[in-house]
């Protein structure tokens, strides 16, 4: 198994958050995506997702609301930012010059941006 760099995983929980920040700003309420969506966004695995995911909500960054469908499967999760998480985006940025973590700038018409242009996700 490939162990991912802290720097990386902090690339990517920064991303995350300012994606749920960047909605909630523009008055969306709780961001709804799929692992498989997010995956597609940071251009990671599904499992990568699941992780990120995993610890974001373990640390309190973000809190996630589950949405059943009304045959009661699960549909997917809708994500806000906390204001713990806002407190970690305002640390990252005033920290990104010392730690090389990229803080990202959001495109208008997407909450994600990356390193290059990506491919339009499917699912």
């Amino acid at each position: 198994m490939v162990r991912v760099s802290n720097k990386v995983i902090e690339q990517r929980r920064v991303r995350l958050l300012g994606a749920l920040l960047k909605h909630a700003e523009e008055g969306g309420d709780a961001l709804e995506l799929s692992n498989r969506q997010l995956a597609c966004e940071l251009q990671i695995s599904a499992g990568a997702a699941r992780g990120l995911l995993k610890g974001v909500r373990a640390e309190g960054l973000v809190a996630v609301q589950p949405r059943f469908l009304s045959n009661g499967g699960q549909a997917e999760n809708a994500y806000r930012i906390t204001a713990k998480g806002i407190e970690f985006l305002r640390r990252a940025a005033q920290g990104s010059a010392k730690a090389d973590i990229a803080v990202p700038e959001f495109r208008a018409a997407s909450p994600w941006q990356g390193e290059q242009e990506q491919q339009p996700c499917r699912g």
